[in-house]
């Protein structure tokens, strides 16, 4: 039961990031993120699950950078659109760190 509410709480805060742009609570949602991916531990199926996060993150960032490329040459403010362009980016950072991480424990390396 402990890791269905884990596993539930984890998928909850990831829905959460996906539209948030406040940088504070941004890294506050990264934070709950982590403790509980961390209550799941660090094993090749979380590494699964990570990877899959960072792949949607990227995609996220990508979809962003052409909004904001398609707003600048309209002549449209874009001054929130980068603010969420650097939350999105900074996701991405943060999973990859989390990636490292779970590598490190289960005694890999990977290269970026």
């Amino acid at each position: 039961m402990d890791q269905f509410v884990t596993r539930e709480n984890i998928r909850h805060f990831r829905d959460q990031l996906e539209g948030e742009i406040d940088p504070i609570v941004r890294s506050l949602l990264h934070r709950l993120l982590i403790a509980e991916e961390d209550r799941l531990g660090r094993d090749s199926d979380i590494l699964q699950q990570i990877e899959a996060e960072i792949v949607k993150a990227k995609a996220r960032v990508s979809r962003q950078q052409a909004l904001v490329a398609a707003m600048k040459r309209n002549g449209r403010d874009t001054l929130r659109a980068i603010a969420v362009l650097n939350s999105l980016s900074d996701g991405v950072l943060q999973f990859e760190d989390f990636r490292q991480q779970i590598l490190i424990a289960l005694g890999q390396t990977r290269s970026l």
